[in-house]
């Protein structure tokens, strides 16, 4: 009987141990969705300003070039952020024991 009731404690642990770590992962992969936003926003805004400057004469278009070059980099790390969120909200899910409510239709 003591050890049942120690496998049962260590399980409860190791439940609790999941679904902490599963939130903390879906914090802080919710954390890099909004950093990688803000990423793609900010290379937008470059390449409007190396577009203007090319435009006026006072660069050239190798800067045009690489302000998209550096959106594209933006876009690829919102991609992978948004991946992690998703792959964290549905670990989230199954250390809750809720992934078929969540993800059923």
């Amino acid at each position: 009987m003591k050890v049942l009731n120690e496998q049962k404690a260590d399980l409860r642990n190791q439940i609790s141990l999941d679904v902490k770590t599963s939130l903390l992962n879906l914090k802080s992969a919710r954390n890099q969705v909004a950093v990688a936003t803000l990423g793609v926003q900010l290379a937008k805004e470059e390449v409007e300003q190396s577009r203007d400057r090319f435009r006026a004469g006072v660069a050239n278009n190798i800067e045009v070039i690489q302000a998209q070059d550096a959106l594209a980099r933006a876009n690829d790390n919102e991609i992978a952020a948004l991946y992690r969120f998703n792959q964290a909200r549905a670990d989230y899910a199954r250390s809750i024991g809720q992934m078929e409510r969540v993800y059923a239709k």
